[in-house]
């Protein structure tokens, strides 16, 4: 393991930690990342299954020599190549991930770097990953970001970039969450929202990027509508990402309930 630059993200200093770096992938199961650095202070290290943030053979296409590319880890990721969301936070400020360089090609004769640093700050000049020839190599790193995104450059050869998220640093303390719903169910604003839906006519369903399980949630109407039953919040079984909410108004509003639209305030540890 060699250190490889020191970054500030936020207020607090991450260190880009980069082992592994001789490590061929020939497909099949991607490697584990490996143990995360100490959370640096002022920072909580929070783990999740590992998931998929970038595939660029499934979206978005190699990325050619000598080209920078900003991918996000937080929020919906599909866009990328990668899952729905893996639960990162954004206010989070670096990502324990496994990084895999596949399909090098143009790389025959000679060594190429891949660099990584958060978008809002000069290229870092050393790399993250060291590619010779054309054969697939990975690594493990934690990463600084900036508003949830990185930017990679590839040095001197093409990539189809593969990156699993196994963890992340966020702020300690609790998290706000907040979001604003329209008449008709769908989503007006909330960063940490990525879908709203009505179902039926009697229930909300909010999908968030993060695990919801242990946060507590309120709702106010801002629509005219009297709150007369609930709101009630429910956690479908099995997911942790999801919030079903449902109420009743007093009397026969004008709009009807369908069309009630409300704020929703989330603390979550």
């Amino acid at each position: 393991m060699k250190l490889s630059r020191a970054l500030f993200a936020g207020a607090a200093l991450v260190t880009v930690l980069v082992g592994g770096t001789g490590m061929a992938w020939a497909g099949g199961s991607q490697p584990h990342a490996q143990a995360a650095a100490p959370a640096p202070s002022g920072l909580n290290y929070v783990p999740v299954t590992q998931c998929t943030a970038v595939d660029l053979e499934m979206a978005g296409g190699p990325m050619p020599a000598w080209t920078t590319r900003d991918f996000g880890f937080s929020g919906d990721l599909t866009a990328q190549g990668g899952d729905a969301g893996c639960g990162v936070p954004a206010n989070a400020t670096a990502v324990q991930v496994v990084i895999v360089a596949m399909d090098n090609s143009g790389n025959t004769d000679g060594t190429g770097d891949l660099s990584a640093w958060p978008p809002n700050t000069d290229w870092p000049g050393t790399e993250v990953l060291a590619v010779a020839g054309t054969e697939d190599k990975s690594t493990s790193a934690t990463l600084a970001m900036y508003q949830g995104s990185v930017r990679f450059e590839d040095l001197g050869f093409s990539t189809a970039l593969r990156i699993s998220i196994a963890g992340y640093y966020a702020p300690t303390g609790p998290e706000i969450m907040t979001g604003s719903i329209n008449y008709d169910g769908s989503l007006k604003s909330g960063p940490h929202i990525t879908k709203s839906v009505l179902v039926g006519s009697t229930q909300y369903q909010v999908t968030f990027d993060r695990d919801i399980t242990d946060c507590s949630f309120q709702l106010t109407s801002t629509s005219g509508a009297i709150l007369f039953g609930g709101p009630n919040f429910y956690a479908p079984s099995g997911i942790t990402n999801t919030l079903l909410i449902s109420w009743t108004v007093f009397g026969a509003p004008n709009p009807p309930f369908e069309q009630s639209a409300f704020n929703l305030a989330g603390t979550c540890p």
